[in-house]
């Protein structure tokens, strides 16, 4: 929001009845103050929840680091299969004019497991990049629910609050002509020009948060994102059949960050048998080929050969047991994250089961404050109500119009959060596969 400086008003030094007329300019300074602003959104083309979290998704950077990495794991996956294939040496000696060069094919026959356990770890890290991608989706998912349901929410209470600034003024507008009819005092204008100040304050307050709201939904987007708009979301009723329990499970299943821990465990599994084929030897076919050499017979060998390498002293050892606490750790790590998925979910679930019993207390609440103000408005006319329940009346209807799309909002984003973490709000954009491809 640009801030907009309010004209100078010669109100200086002036006794209370010439006060009046500068209290009252600055009170509609604030008012346009507010509103200009705010006037070219007015005609911005308005972003639904759908076209917000499609465009977050296919454009936003973290998504794209994500795709790199699973690209990278492809080639170490590559570079693991093709360990299978012959690989080609040459040895070409200095400082002797006797013995020649010697050019080797070496075909591996037997590995004691080492070259599957590379392919199988290579393979399931293939698998985690993947579902890192589509945890990614989901976190981004996540906020731009947060944000949406924000711009929504403050957007609303932009429209209670001006409504609400709009009765003040409406007022104290009355009760100026009262008291220049001597019908009532200085003292109810000012508690009235008081309150409309506060008024004025929610406006302002209120658009500053929408603001904010609609910067995250911009970034998040890679596009401005001025206005926006409530269709095609809404408070989400439970199935007949669905149970906490129930849905739980699905959303244990669908959590990407339960896969993923899932996948890194197994290649730590692997990566034990890496560790392990150590301890055996290797059996290659190998043909070679010595060139040049006085003395030397040129002709080519093929014959089987036994290696050998444990490593220095006990590496060998500590390289396994390094990798079993690595597999430790990344089954305790998804143990913990299960228990965070559950309890996320658990606090959703009962937000959204609250939020919908609250909000038809909410609405009932908004329509009786509304009611109860315009009944002490005729009878402060009559004299059976005072000046200052009037005013407590119009700002505990806007308070309660503030509740309720409060509530409402709580209710929207708790609804297609649970939507996002069971996997059923992925259906609207085109998911990430979790699996490598054949």
């Amino acid at each position: 929001m640009r801030l907009r400086s309010l004209p100078a008003l010669p109100c200086r030094r002036r006794p209370w009845p010439g006060i009046l007329p500068c209290i009252a300019a600055v009170l509609a300074a604030v008012a346009m103050a507010s509103v200009t602003p705010f006037a070219g959104a007015q005609g911005a083309t308005a972003w639904s929840f759908d076209q917000v979290l499609q465009q977050a998704l296919q454009s936003h950077p973290t998504i794209a680091g994500k795709r790199s990495a699973q690209a990278a794991a492809r080639a170490d996956l590559d570079g693991a299969q093709w360990q299978r294939f012959p690989s080609l040496s040459a040895e070409i000696p200095t400082g002797s004019q006797e013995t020649g060069g010697v050019v080797r094919i070496e075909q591996p026959l037997w590995s004691g497991g080492r070259i599957d356990a590379g392919i199988d770890a290579a393979g399931s890290r293939v698998d985690a990049a993947g579902a890192a991608i589509e945890e990614e989706r989901l976190t981004l998912s996540l906020r731009v629910i947060s944000a949406y349901t924000e711009a929504l929410r403050q957007a609303a209470r932009v429209r209670s609050a001006e409504e609400g600034l709009a009765e003040h003024q409406r007022l104290l507008d009355m009760i100026k002509r009262r008291v220049v009819q001597s019908v009532s005092s200085q003292t109810d204008q000012r508690l009235a020009e008081s309150r409309t100040y506060q008024a004025a304050n929610d406006v302002s307050n209120a658009r500053q948060a929408l603001e904010n709201a609609l910067a995250q939904l911009s970034q998040l987007a890679g596009k401005p994102v001025r206005l926006v708009t409530s269709t095609g979301i809404g408070v989400g009723e439970p199935l007949p059949d669905a149970s906490l329990e129930r849905v739980m499970r699905q959303a244990v299943d669908y959590s990407p960050t339960l896969h993923r821990l899932e996948f890194e465990a197994q290649a730590a599994d692997s990566d034990i048998t890496l560790q392990r084929s150590a301890y055996m030897p290797k059996v290659v076919l190998r043909m070679e080929k010595p060139t040049g050499g006085i003395n030397a017979d040129n002709r080519t060998r093929a014959m089987l050969v036994l290696q050998a390498q444990p490593g220095a002293g006990l590496s060998a050892k500590a390289g396994v047991d390094a990798a079993v606490a690595k597999r430790e750790g990344a089954r305790a790590a998804r143990d913990a994250a299960e228990r965070d998925v559950r309890e996320r979910f658990t606090l959703d679930w009962n937000e959204a089961e609250a939020s919908r019993q609250r909000l038809g207390n909410a609405g009932e609440a908004s329509t009786t404050s509304t009611q109860v103000f315009e009944s002490y408005a005729r009878q402060y006319v009559i004299g059976r109500k005072s000046w200052n329940d009037v005013l407590n009346a119009v700002r505990e209807a806007t308070q309660a119009q503030f509740a309720l799309e409060d509530t409402r909002a709580q209710a929207i984003a708790a609804s297609l959060r649970l939507a996002a973490q069971t996997g059923t709000l992925a259906g609207r954009t085109a998911p990430a596969s979790l699996a490598r491809p054949d």
